[in-house]
């Protein structure tokens, strides 16, 4: 909670420290609202691009197509247990992790990423 509200909100610690939950909860919501609203807008300029160069007969673009899915409760959005296993392999990788006794390569789990030690 803290970090949101330093990094995200921009509350000083004493202001955070002087808010009540629900004050809390409510600053949450509106920066998310504004989050969303950002997000539409670039949305709506990245499909206006994007329809302008589709193929002919090929279906139009929304901006909800070029908005990230931030998880939230009625988000569709689900990881599988492949993609988890993958994400853990990956950061177990970037971290100098081992896979099986073996060193972990980023490469084998698709991340692209080397190191050149």
């Amino acid at each position: 909670m803290w970090s949101v509200a330093r990094f995200q909100l921009g509350l000083s610690d004493e202001e955070f420290f002087d808010i009540t939950p629900l004050q809390f909860e409510y600053l949450t919501k509106r920066y998310e609202q504004e989050r969303d609203t950002l997000d539409f807008r670039a949305g709506i300029v990245a499909s206006t691009v994007a329809n302008c160069n589709r193929g002919k007969g090929q279906k139009a673009f929304k901006p909800k197509d070029f908005m990230p899915d931030y998880g939230g409760a009625d988000s569709k959005a689900t990881k599988g247990p492949n993609q988890m296993k993958m994400m853990a392999m990956t950061l177990n990788a970037l971290y100098g992790g081992t896979f099986d006794g073996k060193p972990n390569n980023p490469k084998k789990v698709g991340h692209g990423r080397t190191s050149n030690r």
